[in-house]
C-alpha cells in the first residue's frame, strides 16, 4: 500500500526506497512486537470498524458481498451509539473508520453517525465511500458539518471502460465529477482530508501512473493518493493481483489487527479481521456483550494464541489469507 501525498516531488521513489530499505525489517519485528502485546495486552482496541450498512450502489467484481444471503441491512442507531459510547470512555482508542461490505452514504443517518462520534471526542473519524451517492447536497452537508476527519474515495479506475469491468457499472462520469467537484469544494481547508483511492490488480495496474498524474494535481493541502494491493479476502473471491506484483514473507508472522482492531457488522456482529465480512471468524455480537468483554473474551484469546503459535492452517480464514502482515 503506498500513499501519494499532494505536495511531494519524488513520491514514487520514496515509496519504493522505503518499502525495500526498510519494509523487510519492519515486517520481521512484527511477531517480537505482538508477543509482547499478548503479554500485556491492550484493555481496547486502537480501531474500530463499523459498517452501518451491506447495502451498495455497486456490485464490484473484487468483493465478496455477492455471496452474503442478506445484503440489505442498516445498522440501528442504538447499537452504533453503543459503540461510540464505549470507544469513547477509552484513552487509548484512536480510529473509527465507516466502511465495510455496503456503501456508508445510503445510511440515512450517517451525518447524525459522523457527528455522534465527533461529539464523544474520537480522535479520528474516517469514513471510505465510492462516491456515487456524493451530489453537491451531500458534499455541502459534508463539508459543513465537520463530522469526518478523512474521506476516502474508491475510484480505483482511471478509464470508463476499466470501470465498467471492475465495477460493473456505467456510473464512471458521474462519479469523476463528484469527486472533482468535493475536491473544488474543499480547496485546501484541510478537514476533511481525502483518499483518494485506487486498487493495484491484473484489470487496474498499467492505469495507476495515468491515475496519478490526472487527479495529484486536483488534491488540496493533506490530501493524497492511496494506492492498494488488491486482496482476494483470503480465497474468498477470486484473485487479481498483478503477476509479480505481491511479495511475502519467507516465514509467517502473527496479525496484527488480532491486536488492534475490530470488525462490527450491521446487525452488531463482531469479527476480529476486515477480511471477514462473511463472519467466518465471529466473537460475538453486542446485542449480548460488550465490546470489551469480547475483546478479552476466549474466542479472541484461542485466535491469538493460534497465531502465536504459528499454527495458522488450524484457523481455514487465516490459513488462506496473504495479508496477514498488514
Amino acid at each position: 500500500m503506498q500513499r501519494i501525498p499532494k505536495d511531494f516531488a519524488f513520491q514514487r521513489i520514496l515509496v519504493q526506497a522505503i518499502h525495500l530499505q526498510f519494509g523487510s525489517l519492519i515486517k520481521r519485528r512484527v511477531a517480537k512486537i505482538l508477543r509482547r502485546l499478548s503479554r500485556k495486552r491492550p484493555r481496547f482496541p486502537s480501531m474500530v470498524l463499523v459498517e452501518v450498512t451491506s447495502d451498495c450502489t455497486l456490485n464490484c467484481v473484487m468483493c465478496p458481498r455477492s455471496r452474503i444471503e442478506n445484503r440489505a441491512g442498516y445498522m440501528h442507531f442504538n447499537v452504533f451509539k453503543k459503540v461510540i459510547d464505549e470507544c469513547s470512555r477509552h484513552s487509548s482508542f484512536e480510529e473509527l473508520l465507516f466502511s465495510g461490505i455496503g456503501e456508508p452514504l445510503l445510511h440515512p443517518q450517517i451525518l447524525e453517525m459522523g457527528d455522534l462520534a465527533k461529539k464523544k471526542g474520537l480522535p479520528k473519524v474516517r469514513l471510505t465511500t465510492n462516491a456515487t451517492l456524493l451530489t453537491v447536497q451531500r458534499t455541502e452537508e459534508i463539508l459543513k458539518g465537520g463530522a469526518f476527519d478523512e474521506i476516502g474515495f474508491s475510484l480505483d479506475a482511471l478509464t470508463e471502460e476499466t470501470y465498467k469491468k471492475i465495477k460493473k457499472s456505467s456510473n464512471f462520469h458521474t462519479v469523476q465529477g463528484n469527486i472533482a467537484h468535493f475536491l473544488k469544494r474543499k480547496g485546501n481547508i484541510g478537514r476533511p482530508f481525502v483518499s483518494l483511492h485506487i486498487l493495484k490488480m491484473r484489470d487496474t495496474i498499467s492505469e495507476v501512473d495515468g491515475f496519478i498524474k490526472k487527479w495529484l494535481p486536483e488534491l488540496g493541502k493533506g490530501d493524497h493518493i492511496l494506492i492498494k494491493d488488491v486482496h482476494d479476502f483470503a480465497g474468498q473471491v477470486e484473485g487479481r493481483t498483478p503477476e509479480g506484483q505481491q511479495e511475502y514473507l519467507e516465514t509467517r508472522k502473527p496479525c496484527r489487527q488480532l491486536w488492534n482492531f475490530l470488525y462490527v457488522s450491521w446487525d452488531g456482529d463482531v469479527m476480529p479481521c476486515c477480511m471477514d465480512p462473511l463472519r467466518r471468524l465471529k466473537i460475538g455480537n453486542l446485542n449480548q456483550s460488550s465490546l470489551q468483554e469480547l475483546w478479552n473474551g476466549q474466542l479472541i484469546q484461542k485466535i491469538r494464541h493460534i497465531h502465536l503459535q504459528g499454527k495458522y492452517e488450524e484457523i481455514p480464514l487465516c490459513n488462506r489469507c496473504a495479508y496477514w502482515w498488514y
